[in-house]
């Protein structure tokens, strides 16, 4: 069963974890580094970027994130998904 649980359900380092999986085929320090402060910015600001991102899960196993960018909104609407993990 696919479902999306609230970052803050998870320790800090979930969002790297997933991330970091998911680009595998791209990775240089400069993206672990914008990727290591984007986990600290979700985990550290729970009610502004921590409430605009989503973990998904495949029989409770976290499989991706999404999140959102509402500062634009409400004409534009920008998402991002990225799927990580062993399913």
């Amino acid at each position: 069963m696919l479902k999306f649980t609230k970052t803050t359900e998870y320790e800090p380092g979930i969002v790297f974890s997933l991330l970091s999986q998911s680009w595998a085929e791209l990775w240089n320090e400069e993206l672990e580094e914008k990727i290591k402060q984007y986990d600290r910015e979700i985990f550290e600001n729970p009610d502004t970027v921590g409430a605009c991102a989503f973990i998904s899960n495949l029989n409770d196993e976290p499989i991706g994130m999404a999140s959102r960018d509402p500062r634009q909104g409400p004409e534009v609407g920008i998402i991002a998904c990225v799927q990580g993990g062993t399913y």
